[in-house]
């Protein structure tokens, strides 16, 4: 739900989330800051989520890594 919000007010809140032991949480805020760097116009409005973003890239899950990866392209 916060992805689909496009909204950058959301990121603190996914942040949170971002270290989760859970993989499938990581994997669920890699597509959720994916959602909200889709959302930015222009696209420098996303300039926030690169660096989480690029940690989520390095992974230890490979889901994780591939959603993260998929996400900094809209970025």
């Amino acid at each position: 739900l916060w992805g689909e919000s496009g909204q950058l007010r959301q990121l603190p809140k996914l942040l949170q989330y971002a270290k989760h032991t859970d993989p499938q949480i990581r994997a669920y805020i890699a597509v959720a800051l994916g959602q909200i760097a889709a959302a930015q116009t222009p696209k420098s409005e996303a300039k926030p989520l690169v660096a989480p973003l690029q940690l989520l890239a390095a992974d230890a899950d490979p889901k994780v890594q591939r959603l993260a990866k998929k996400a900094l392209a809209a970025c």
